[in-house]
Order: C-alpha cells, then sequence, then structure tokens
C-alpha cells in the first residue's frame, strides 16, 4: 500500500511506472526498492561486496544453460553432465563437484589510479596487498565520475570443487611438516605489517591455487593457448571474515580484445580434464630445479614476499598477469599428495 500511495502521489511519469510494474506485487516491489536503498547506503559507507560471491553463485547454480546463447549476451555457459567429462580409469576426479563450459564470458577492466613504485592494492579480502613501500595510489583526478574501461570478450572452465571431499583429503595429511612450514613462513610474513596484510586464506585456498596452476600450464599445452593467455579466478570464500570455507572453485579462461571472443580451444579441453589431471600430475613429479625446489624453494626466489613451498619457476610458477596473487601460496608438493 505504501507503494502505490507512491505512485498516487508522483506527478510524472504515473502511467510509465504503472505500466512498468504490471503483473508485480506491490509488496515485491517495495522490498526491492529497501534492498536497493540498503545496498547503496552499504557501499557508500565503504562497506564493498566481493563480485567474486555472485560469480561463484551463478556459476554454480547448476543450471544446464547458464545466461543466454545470442550475439550481445555477455555470460553463456553450461553445466556438463557427469557423463560426458568424468572418466575414473583415467584419473580420480571425485574431488570436483562440477564442471561448467563457459563458452562467453566478458571481463571488464578499469583504471581508477595509478603509482609509480609500486602497484595499488586490491579493496577484496582474499587479493594479496603487496605494498611495502608508504606510498599511496593517486587518483586519475581530484574529482572522479567515471572511470576508463575496457571489455574483453572470451572463454573459460570453472571448476567447483567438493568442499567436504577436499577437507577429507586435507585432513588426512594434516600432520604434513611441508604444509606446517609453509602456514609459519606465512605468519612471520604477515606479522612484519599486520595492518595491510591479510591472514592465511586457509588450506582450501592453498590446494585450489596450485591446482589452477597445474592445470594453466597443462592447458596451454593442448589447447593452443599461451600459459600468458590464461588467466585464474579462485573462489575460497568464507562465510564473515574467519569462518569456514563456504564456496571454493577455479575459473580458468582466456579474454581478447579487439574480436567478439576467443576460438573454442579452451572449451575443447572440458571432455579431457582427466587426461589433463593425470599430466600434469606426472609432469609436476620432477623439477628441473629438484631437489632444492621440492626441498626449500625459498632458496630459488630473491623476494621476501613470496611464500611458497615446493615450487619455482620450473614447475608451478606462471606469468604474473595470469596469476591473481602474484605466483604465492602454491606447493605442487602438497598439491600431489592430495590429489593421490
Amino acid at each position: 500500500s505504501s507503494f502505490k500511495n507512491t505512485l498516487t502521489r508522483c506527478p510524472q511519469n504515473r502511467q510509465q511506472a504503472r505500466k512498468a510494474f504490471e503483473g508485480y506485487d506491490h509488496s515485491d516491489v517495495w522490498n526491492a526498492l529497501l534492498k536497493f536503498r540498503n545496498s547503496s547506503s552499504s557501499t557508500a559507507s565503504g562497506e564493498m561486496e566481493n563480485p567474486k560471491i555472485q560469480e561463484f553463485d551463478i556459476f554454480s547454480s547448476g543450471k544446464d544453460v547458464i545466461g543466454e546463447n545470442t550475439l550481445r549476451s555477455r555470460l553463456h555457459a553450461e553445466t556438463l553432465h557427469s557423463d560426458d567429462w568424468e572418466n575414473p580409469e583415467v584419473f580420480d576426479t571425485s574431488f570436483i563437484h562440477s564442471l561448467v563450459k563457459v563458452h562467453r564470458l566478458c571481463e571488464v577492466s578499469s583504471v581508477y589510479g595509478f603509482t609509480r613504485i609500486e602497484p595499488a592494492p586490491s579493496p577484496f579480502d582474499e587479493v594479496q596487498e603487496d605494498i611495502t613501500l608508504e606510498v599511496r595510489g593517486q587518483p586519475l583526478a581530484e574529482q572522479v565520475n567515471w572511470l576508463p574501461a575496457m571489455e574483453q570478450f572470451g572463454e573459460g572452465l570453472f571448476l567447483k570443487l567438493d568442499i567436504p571431499d577436499v577437507q577429507r583429503r586435507l585432513r588426512e595429511i594434516a600432520d604434513t611438516k611441508a604444509l606446517d612450514d609453509l602456514k609459519a613462513r606465512y605468519q612471520e610474513w604477515y606479522s612484519r605489517d599486520p595492518t595491510r596484510r591479510r591472514e592465511f586464506p586457509g588450506e582450501e585456498y592453498l590446494f585450489a591455487h596450485s591446482l589452477s596452476h597445474m592445470l594453466i600450464e597443462e592447458i596451454s599445452l593442448h589447447a593452443g593457448y599461451a600459459s600468458t593467455a590464461l588467466s585464474e579466478r579462485i573462489y575460497a570464500i568464507r562465510q564473515g571474515q574467519s569462518g569456514p570455507i563456504r564456496r571454493l572453485g577455479i575459473l580458468i579462461f582466456a579474454a581478447g580484445a579487439g574480436s567478439q571472443g576467443t576460438l573454442g580451444g579452451l572449451l575443447e579441453q572440458s571432455t579431457n580434464l582427466p587426461h589433463l589431471l593425470s599430466a600434469g600430475v606426472k609432469r609436476s613429479q620432477i623439477c628441473s630445479n629438484d631437489p632444492i625446489c621440492a626441498t626449500d624453494a625459498a632458496f630459488l626466489v630473491s623476494d621476501a614476499d613470496m611464500i611458497n613451498g615446493a615450487a619455482c619457476h620450473g614447475c608451478l610458477f606462471t606469468a604474473e598477469t595470469s596469476c591473481e596473487r602474484r605466483n604465492t601460496l602454491l606447493d605442487r608438493g602438497i598439491l600431489l599428495q592430495l590429489l593421490k
């Protein structure tokens, strides 16, 4: 009734507003307005919702068709049936809950400022902040009411990981010295400047991130893409600030400017996933920098902020433009134990 009275008092566009909301219950429209108002006030107060939450929920919805298969669509994907891609005789993929073949996605890159010494931090929790100097990002203008941005279209594969299965595997190696050492080094690194650093994102993130890098390198050998053309997006989202992991997944995608999308080489690897995992595990058994990499990869890097286990440029490292965490929190030794 409150919404109805508001329409009655509105002197302009009354008929257009009535026609636009035909078929909707007044209470539903009013609740939607309240929700929008609350979300707007939260954004204005500086509380930003992580966009990965909505992305994960869309990809993991389980719908056969996600988005629309049209020329102007920004998202078109399909959830594959297990019979289309699972092959237990080749590799055990029980830790993967579902596989989504993303025919078309849109990546939007926006420039919101710049620095001359080091990159500015991301406003989202799970992305590592790299600034160690007293520098602040310079805005594009004194008063910014728009930002330059670019749209790129491409394709990808989304893996929704089975959280109970992953956590069961992690419990089986809970007393692994390599895992304890990696967490201890991260905590030591975190304690240097706790006002700027993020706490350890969890063993689940370590598994998903290492798995993503292994797949990127393996896909690049089969799909015709260079590893620098592939990018990752890791979903290891907690309930609240320090609650348990409620969303766990990987998106590996390729996007390019100046075209209406990519050529489909990445999509064709969806049904080849067990073979990719099998080949990736075999290739990761040995690194060209072993035995140093397998025992203490810290000797192979000069950057004190690169917190890793058995990972280096000879195995799990990929282009920094492809990695969302600057090639940190990787360990192929732990990954191989979890994929046994």
